[in-house]
């Protein structure tokens, strides 16, 4: 009898916990209040689309760090694109944007403090600006990852085909060098970690004169946007190569990638007698070039789209026709 109703108490007291911890996973929520006004890239509002809020707070203890959604919440945006949410959560939120012929835009909202038992700015307006799907078309698209995409050789320059996919020979079954890679690399003694010293320079040059690469920072207001990058490649402003420099020495390191860099670059660059262009392929590289050193070599990862129509400089690709048809789920790009 007395071993029951011990067994009974110790139920009793972890229900007990359990529901304190649970409570206390929620003890710190407070009101929190915002708007949201959605606008074309021409300023027109956007009517009649839907608007999903998530209000956040902690995990409970026993579910380790980080955030859950406290509670989710819909809106349609009116006549001048606006809605308002209300809710709690325990200083951030969020919402996401979605309307059929427009790219899904998504943002976080984080509130400067507590007053009064709820989060100020009270009711805050946040505009956006949503970004209409026009024209994608397929293009091809991979993305290739250091630990998948070996460099052959250093010190040499090498051919990528980007409509292959691959290495031209010898070192690969591509045909036409698109991409021209050369890391020249320097190799060290040895740092207390165990790891190689080196200098590297990595440099991306072009078989063809006019063929070229120029860097795109992100626009503010496209941050939220799953389509990014500008819309047409731009005529000119091609360089004819870039340079990217690497090192470790004993403690010290560079490597000079930033996650706000992109590329779009012009290939298969054909010209008249007189230099202007006659026939073009045009692309882009979403996020950073990145090249890595090892002890006995280096790997390259970065995520590229290529436009195969012949002087198209729409850069808005299909995202369900990719004209590569073999790639693995490493390698597969699902952002337009």
């Amino acid at each position: 009898m007395l071993k029951e109703d011990g067994m009974n108490n110790s139920l009793h007291v972890g229900a007990l916990l359990s529901l304190l911890a649970c409570n206390s996973a929620y003890a710190w929520l407070w009101a929190a209040s915002f708007s949201v006004r959605v606008m074309d890239e021409d300023g027109v509002p956007v009517t009649n689309a839907a608007i999903t809020a998530a209000f956040y707070t902690s995990r409970p203890a026993w579910q380790g760090p980080g955030e859950i959604v406290y509670k989710r919440l819909t809106a349609t945006t009116a006549d001048n694109g606006e809605c308002s949410f209300k809710g709690k959560c325990s200083g951030r939120a969020g919402y996401g944007f979605k309307k059929e012929g427009y790219y899904e835009h998504g943002e976080s909202v984080a509130f400067e403090r507590l007053e009064k038992n709820k989060y100020v700015p009270w009711n805050k307006l946040h505009e956006i600006r949503v970004r209409k799907i026009i024209n994608p078309i397929p293009m091809y698209a991979r993305k290739l990852e250091a630990m998948r995409f070996p460099v052959p050789k250093l010190n040499a320059t090498l051919g990528y085909d980007l409509v292959v996919g691959d290495w031209v020979p010898p070192c690969g079954a591509g045909i036409t060098a698109d991409f021209l890679f050369r890391i020249d690399c320097e190799y060290g003694g040895v740092t207390k970690a165990g790891y190689r010293e080196y200098d590297s320079l990595l440099t991306l040059s072009f078989s063809n004169e006019r063929d070229g690469i120029q860097e795109v920072r992100l626009q503010a207001d496209r941050d939220g946007s799953v389509f990014k990058l500008p819309r047409y490649a731009p005529d000119d402003g091609y360089a004819s190569n870039l340079l990217w420099k690497s090192f470790l020495h004993g403690e010290e390191g560079s490597f000079p990638f930033n996650e706000d860099q992109n590329f779009i670059f012009r290939v298969r660059t054909q010209m008249d007698g007189v230099g202007r262009i006659t026939n073009a392929l045009y692309g882009k590289i979403r996020g950073p070039l990145r090249y890595e050193v090892r002890e006995t070599g280096a790997c390259m990862q970065f995520k590229y789209y290529l436009n195969p129509n012949p002087n198209d400089r729409n850069l808005e690709y299909d995202t369900m026709n990719n004209l590569f048809t073999n790639l693995n789920v490493y390698e597969q790009v699902w952002e337009p």
